[in-house]
């Protein structure tokens, strides 16, 4: 018996790769999963399908068969994708991202003066992370109704959210992690194999780019000489 038939109760417990032997293997019986690039696309990995992407996403599979399109058209129900493929969301992380002017992390490191784009740019780590959580554009203009997340000075010191262990069963895009109580990252999904993604903005002149928690951990250290790890992130959930 597939050791996830309870997850999909529209399939039989008996079924094998989604009726697609020639397109598909299961040497462990597990999901295929999804891994978010830099720019918040989602990378296909062999057996990925309409119904993986609408796991990761946190959405129905027929919303996503409707909303996501391959060479203009809906991809459906039963979409398998190529390894590789790129998935190409729209949601206000990835148009931030695609709007932005600002100097990507490596570039700061490797020495790059880019300069700040007011217009696009001119927001931090708080306020980013508070934007794509509550479905906001991550816009200079919507960062002035956000403060420091969380507020320490505040006796809510972090409205709208309640503390959680960790990112298990926080929906996608609805969650806030603090390192250290000096960065803050929105929740960008969980891979399979458990790897948690963030969308991190590293300083006000900094591109909002997606990473893995523990490559924006290692960036943020190399960024500002500090020496954080797992051990000090602290997990919000958003109310609903």
């Amino acid at each position: 018996m597939d050791p996830l038939a309870e997850k999909y109760p529209s399939w039989t417990p008996y079924h094998y790769v989604h009726n697609n032997p020639i397109n598909m293997i299961d040497p462990t019986g597990m999901e295929a999963e999804w891994i978010p690039d830099n720019d918040g696309n989602l990378i296909a990995e062999k057996g990925d399908n309409t119904r993986t992407l609408a796991k990761y996403l946190g959405r129905t599979v027929d919303d996503v068969g409707k909303s996501f399109k391959i060479n203009g058209k809906s991809i459906g129900n039963d979409y398998e994708f190529k390894e590789g493929q790129k998935a190409k969301p729209d949601n206000n992380v990835t148009r931030a991202i695609k709007n932005s002017n600002g100097v990507t992390t490596t570039e700061r490191l490797n020495g790059s003066n880019k300069s700040i784009s007011p217009s696009t740019d001119n927001y931090i780590c708080d306020e980013c992370a508070q934007m794509a959580t509550h479905g906001e554009e991550i816009t200079p203009k919507n960062a002035s109704k956000y403060g420091q997340f969380p507020n320490p000075m505040s006796f809510d010191s972090t409205p709208g959210f309640t503390q959680v262990e960790s990112f298990e069963g926080v929906a996608f895009n609805k969650g806030i992690a603090s390192i250290g109580g000096q960065h803050t990252v929105s929740y960008y999904g969980t891979s399979n194999n458990g790897t948690v993604y963030v969308l991190s903005k590293d300083g006000r002149s900094f591109k909002p780019q997606v990473y893995s928690l523990q490559q924006t951990i290692n960036l943020y250290n190399q960024v500002e000489g500090t020496k954080f790890t797992m051990e000090d992130v602290r997990y919000y959930k958003k109310d609903k």
